[in-house]
């Protein structure tokens, strides 16, 4: 292990955007892994040890996963809140009909 892991996060976003499983390598799993220090260490070594690469690939992917939605719902949220302020600017404008923006497809 090189000590802290961050090397390793940086890889795993950087081959998830090679590989174009991400359009941007948006994914902060670093936050995830940090709440989970200890189960990740345990997973990381059980690899180093044993070659146990199914249950750190199971973890992976819940990181992934919930680290996805995550990223989703803040963007949703951000989306919402840009669209409420330039639908509150545009009537201070005094435009009667402001542009609206849907995130929904």
């Amino acid at each position: 292990m090189d000590g802290n892991g961050r090397p390793g996060r940086l890889l795993i976003a950087l081959l998830l955007y090679e590989q174009k499983v991400l359009r941007d390598p948006m994914l902060y799993l670093s936050l995830y892994f940090k709440t989970h220090r200890r189960y990740y260490y345990e997973l990381l070594n059980n690899v180093r040890l044993t070659g146990d690469w199914e249950a750190w690939l199971d973890f992976f992917a819940e990181t992934v996963i919930v680290t996805a939605t995550q990223a989703v719902e803040t963007a949703r949220s951000f989306s919402t809140c840009r669209t409420g302020t330039e639908t509150r600017s545009a009537v201070l404008a005094g435009r009667r009909h402001p542009p609206c923006r849907s995130t929904e497809r």
